[in-house]
């Protein structure tokens, strides 16, 4: 027959009774640590994520103003010799809105009701009275998702003008 040694069985059965409280808790501040840090990565992402396509549909404004430069300048030809410190944008009538500051903006130069466009004219320092081309900067700003204030994206432009030789 057979002997069975059942102390010894009794013994490997004994040590298993399960985990204890505080190994239970390492276990559940580790994948809690893994968790929290998965959250943030990907907060951070779709974050980023945001703001880029934020830029870029600011982008695509600021090509469409600069796009209505060319219209702008031939339909409103004192835009070409207005005084530097003002800027302007192009209201959807195709009248040209003056705004004095971007602290008081004028809501004609707001789209998307996101996006402030204005556009300013560039003088560099000893350039002739008579040019045959204008510099404007077009700058598009915007509340910044990451809540840091305003994004802020600028192009420049030159529009040639066709002059009257006779």
């Amino acid at each position: 027959m057979l002997k069975t040694n059942k102390p010894v069985i009794r013994k490997l059965f004994s040590n298993k009774a399960g985990d204890t409280i505080v190994e239970v808790l390492i276990a559940i501040g580790i994948v809690s640590s893994v968790l929290v840090g998965a959250f943030t990565i990907s907060n951070l992402s779709l974050k980023q994520i945001r703001s880029a396509q934020e830029r870029s549909e600011a982008q695509k404004v600021a090509e469409q103003a600069v796009e209505n430069l060319d219209s702008m300048a031939a339909a409103h030809p004192d835009l070409l010799t207005r005084d530097t410190a003002d800027t302007f944008c192009k209201a959807s009538n195709s009248e040209v809105a003056i705004h004095s500051s971007e602290s008081s903006p004028n809501p004609v130069c707001l789209i998307q009701g996101k996006y402030l466009v204005t556009i300013k004219r560039i003088v560099p320092t000893g350039a002739p009275a008579n040019q045959s081309s204008f510099t404007f900067r077009v700058d598009i700003s915007w509340d910044s998702i990451s809540n840091t204030g305003r994004d802020k994206l600028s192009i420049s432009y030159r529009v040639l003008t066709v002059r009257d030789t006779t």
